[in-house]
């Protein structure tokens, strides 16, 4: 039996229930911006200077939560996505919520940078690990939660190139970063990632030799 405040809450709960928050269906990395991250509590998850009781938080830093997973084929070669992936400023012609990327250093894992996502702040990322024709990862250091973009490439049937990108969240906060981003991310990963395709295959013709007869 519970008591008559009790009922009263949960009367109010159901009849009121709160109202979404308006990042939850942006964009992929997009939804870090907008106006549920005013007030206290979002400017603290920002900065990263939210207290949560350590062992609420300790439930949640000992597993990977899958976000989204795309995949694809392509003519292009294995070395035409690593030369996409390693100009990092054109990473905007195909990530389409991805204003601008900066990487201060070589492209190799542990160099680190900061990226743009259109309509947010800037986030830190480094590169996790770089296995040049075969992966590359780069991590997003969010407040709380790292976001993991694995790419893995791999040789297909008939000379092909196979592509896959899986993105996962780790973190005490990884199950709030999740509700933020989840649903932008596998909205927009599989469509930047048939635009990736498109820019390397481009490129890939642009550098073949010309083979046609004279």
């Amino acid at each position: 039996m519970t008591s008559p405040a009790a009922d009263s809450f949960a009367e109010r709960s159901r009849a009121s229930p709160p109202a979404g928050p308006d990042w939850a269906g942006r964009t992929g990395r997009a939804g870090l911006g907008g106006a549920a991250f005013h007030g206290n509590f979002w400017s603290s998850v920002l900065t990263g200077t939210l207290c949560l009781d350590p062992k609420i938080l300790s439930a949640h830093t000992s597993y990977m939560i899958a976000i989204a997973q795309a995949q694809a084929s392509s003519t292009a070669s294995p070395s035409a996505f690593f030369a996409r992936w390693a100009d990092v400023a054109t990473w905007p012609e195909w990530n389409s919520d991805t204003e601008w990327v900066r990487l201060d250093g070589p492209f190799a894992a542990g160099s680190t940078g900061v990226l743009k996502p259109k309509g947010g702040p800037k986030v830190k990322f480094v590169i996790d690990s770089l296995l040049p024709g075969r992966e590359f990862v780069d991590v997003s250091l969010l407040a709380g939660a790292r976001l993991t973009f694995r790419h893995l490439v791999t040789a297909g049937p008939g000379s092909r190139t196979r592509i896959e990108v899986t993105v996962t969240m780790t973190g005490p906060l990884g199950w709030f970063w999740k509700l933020a981003l989840g649903r932008g991310l596998k909205a927009s990963l599989q469509p930047d990632l048939d635009r990736l395709v498109s820019a390397a295959e481009v490129a890939d013709e642009a550098v073949a030799p010309d083979t046609s007869p004279a």
